[in-house]
């Protein structure tokens, strides 16, 4: 190509190359990893990344996203238009079925959270809502400060429709604390036992002149005679022993009055 002085040059493009522009394909909600694909007018691309790239010339192209198991793509597929600039498509990739727990008991305002399948989400609304495809999820709820959730803990079934589940708060009541056991009774302490006492006897009788009772006054009258017989028998005995002894065969003289002996 030459340029003559005075002239502008032109840049003329072969027909066999027209230009080309880039068309992207951007995914968002996959897990980080999981392999998508795009067939974008017959030519097919996948890959682990958040984009997939084309280069295409002007023109009209019908794309479709790949069938991806558990997900759905929006769009699933459509037609983008090149003209002269690059173009940009946004897939959005959900799980097909909303999952939906809906909670009662809480105050208005009161955060609960539900993991369902290792992914967690805490609110303060009513309504608390995944997406998943078909399967059998183990879900735990709670996590209310105050509260106990009913139930805490279970599966949930998703069988090509929505599904729910219903939980209910109610308020953690405080163990009771146990009273105390009563205290041991003390043993009662050995004693041993008193006889009763004797009752004293008292007499009803009047005391005499002597200021004695006529009990005590028999007593007495008793130690006197036994005095005055005790000394008799002492004086008879003193006066035995006094008493000079009759001389051997000399008579006795009768006493007056009495018989003589016989010869």
């Amino acid at each position: 190509m030459s340029c003559r002085p005075g002239h502008t040059s032109e840049l003329s493009l072969s027909p066999d190359s027209p230009a080309t522009y880039p068309i992207a394909f951007t995914q968002s909600g996959l897990p980080t990893g999981t392999d998508w694909s795009v067939d974008l007018g017959g030519a097919l691309q996948s890959s682990t990344n958040a984009a997939i790239g084309f280069t295409e010339p002007n023109g009209t192209y019908s794309y479709s996203v790949g069938h991806l198991r558990g997900y759905a793509a929006t769009p699933a597929s459509g037609n983008v238009t090149v003209d002269g600039a690059s173009q940009n498509v946004s897939v959005e990739f959900e799980l097909p079925y909303e999952v939906l727990f809906a909670e009662s008991g809480l105050a208005s305002g009161t955060n609960w959270t539900v993991d369902l399948g290792g992914r967690s989400q805490t609110s303060s609304a009513m309504d608390i809502t995944f997406r998943e495809g078909n399967g059998t999820y183990a879900f735990t709820a709670g996590n209310a400060t105050g509260y106990r959730a009913y139930p805490a803990t279970g599966n949930i079934s998703v069988n090509g429709r929505e599904a729910a589940m219903a939980i209910v708060f109610g308020g953690i009541v405080p163990s009771p604390i146990a009273p105390p056991p009563p205290p041991m009774p003390t043993p009662p302490a050995f004693q041993l036992p008193v006889a009763p006492p004797v009752p004293v006897q008292t007499s009803s009788r009047q005391p005499g002149p002597l200021g004695l009772t006529s009990g005590q006054e028999a007593d007495v009258v008793g130690l006197v005679l036994l005095t005055l017989v005790g000394a008799a028998i002492v004086a008879l005995e003193i006066h035995r022993r006094k008493a000079p002894p009759h001389a051997a065969g000399t008579p006795t003289e009768p006493a007056s009055g009495a018989p003589p002996p016989s010869p």
